[in-house]
């Protein structure tokens, strides 16, 4: 069973992994009985939303039985995010030289490691060296190596 968040408040769409049938929880007690969508209710495990408030209030309400999980997008988006909050700080701070190293790092910081390019790693390798504070947000942010 997969549970979906809809964007209205308080409306919890039911998609069945065995009719493929997408339906409101209001619409299953319409057209079933309220112990056809408590049951399917009961069977959800887990949820995967955004880090919206409101998601996890109706969550908490609908399900509480289930785990919340969020998805990855928005969380590898925050991580950016929170990064690049902490290189536009450090480039404020920064002096001319440090400006010049800071500049046109952005998507360094973002790469994942294995991606970057030779001269990517050494100009990202540098300003890490150089950075203390840029250096944290970056190790945590990097995603663990396998």
């Amino acid at each position: 069973m997969v549970a979906m968040l809809p964007i209205r408040k308080n409306r919890l769409p039911f998609t069945s992994a065995d009719d493929f049938a997408e339906k409101t929880g209001d619409e299953l007690l319409k057209s079933g009985s309220k112990i056809r969508c408590e049951n399917k209710k009961a069977s959800v495990e887990a949820v995967c939303i955004d880090r919206n408030g409101a998601y996890r209030a109706v969550i908490k309400e609908q399900l509480p039985d289930a785990a919340v999980v969020y998805d990855r997008f928005h969380l590898i988006q925050n991580i950016n995010k929170a990064i690049d909050e902490v290189r536009r700080e450090a480039y404020r701070e920064a002096d001319a030289e440090g400006k010049n190293v800071i500049k046109g790092q952005r998507f360094n910081l973002y790469r994942n490691p294995e991606n970057l390019s030779d001269t990517g790693e050494v100009a990202l390798s540098y300003l890490l060296d150089i950075n203390k504070k840029l250096n944290i947000a970056y190790v945590l942010g990097t995603p663990p190596i396998k």
